[in-house]
């Protein structure tokens, strides 16, 4: 079975490479945020949907991992 031996292979790799791979996406994600920000004044606060729905699906992410690891 070709496919279950690639699934095993790519689990490896990620379950050996877990500490180093979030540190690449935050090394990729820190140009991109500042390359691509909001050009607004320091004084312009507006509520935005869209990053307060992200947050949303952030933390109730992390809350379903806390509950999970506590179980």
């Amino acid at each position: 079975m070709p496919l279950l031996h690639e699934f095993e292979q790519q689990g490896n790799f990620l379950f050996r490479n877990r500490g180093n791979l979030p540190l690449l996406v935050v090394a990729a994600g820190v140009p991109v945020a500042y390359f691509t920000g909001k050009n607004c004044p320091p004084d312009a606060v507006g509520f935005n949907w869209y990053e307060a729905l992200c947050l949303f699906v952030s933390l109730s992410g992390f809350v379903m991992r806390v509950f999970t690891v506590g179980f």
